[in-house]
């Protein structure tokens, strides 16, 4: 795998950086000069994931629908919460896989830094490659799972419409928030080795603060946009179960109110990361 960027200027992985925004900010520009790179990890951890598996990408497919089936069991024909005019079962097909997605990426991002302790020690390339690459290779799994969603929504009675062309805009949000999670937790994982064990409550919170199991109108109407401005996955999730199950227009000003919180959390993530990658060739 080329690590070395043609074009990057030399410089030691022992090089203490500024703490800075704006450092922070030209990472993020680094991080596209050295783009191969990271398709080069993410390349490399699909290939790896599904040659070592018994199921190969099988697990595209098993891993959003051991969420669906308790999902409908449980919440459809127990709790009897409603679809919003469709079968719960289409209702909740829409969101499981971008919901596995946020999950998969959290939870191979975060480690991802660690991970390439080895390459990190000997040669020089952004410090975010490793996880941006784990996210890049969790949105392969995405990709996949959504067009099977879309076909599953249809067969169990959702409202498969022209709405859901708008599933890729949606999207992005999402794989914004993910990947600048990743890089908080993963910065985090280089200093505290205890960010493996709260990760699983991290996931467990944000699955069920989501509207992933239950309708976004479950919150009092009042409290519904600040509740996208709180969690900035609502949104999105929202529309995506618009757009793919109930073949309605997604709902702009929830979206628009995630939306402006993914934009913070970005920036926060950046600087954060900045902060806690200058030491990390000697800690990994």
């Amino acid at each position: 795998m080329a690590i070395e960027h043609p074009g990057a200027p030399a410089r030691s992985i022992f090089e203490n950086r500024p703490d800075s925004k704006a450092e922070a900010l030209r990472d993020l520009a680094e991080l596209w000069a050295y783009r191969e790179v990271v398709f080069a990890f993410a390349a490399r951890t699909v290939r790896v994931r599904y040659k070592e598996s018994f199921l190969g990408v099988l697990w595209v497919v098993l891993q959003p629908l051991a969420l669906f089936i308790p999902f409908v069991i449980v919440l459809g024909r127990v709790a009897h919460i409603k679809g919003g005019g469709v079968p719960y079962a289409a209702f909740a097909a829409a969101v499981v896989v971008p919901w596995q997605f946020v999950a998969n990426a959290l939870s191979t991002g975060s480690l991802a830094l660690v991970g390439e302790g080895p390459l990190v020690r000997k040669v020089y390339f952004p410090r975010s490659a490793p996880v941006a690459g784990a996210v890049l290779a969790a949105g392969f799994d995405l990709a996949v799972g959504s067009v099977l969603s879309v076909i599953l929504v249809a067969v169990l009675g959702g409202h498969v419409r022209a709405t859901v062309l708008l599933l890729p805009v949606m999207i992005v949000p999402l794989v914004v928030v993910a990947f600048a999670m990743s890089l908080v937790l993963a910065g985090l994982y280089v200093h505290y080795r205890d960010i493996r064990f709260v990760l699983p409550l991290v996931t467990q919170v944000l699955l069920y603060a989501s509207p992933i199991a239950y309708p976004i109108t479950v919150i009092p109407h009042r409290w519904q946009l600040a509740y996208c401005f709180l969690n900035p996955l609502a949104g999105p999730l929202d529309a995506i179960r618009r757009c793919v199950a109930l073949g309605q227009a997604p709902h702009w000003s929830y979206v628009g109110a995630s939306v402006a919180t993914t934009a913070v959390v970005a920036v926060v993530a950046l600087a954060a990361f900045g902060r806690l990658q200058s030491d990390v060739a000697d800690l990994v």
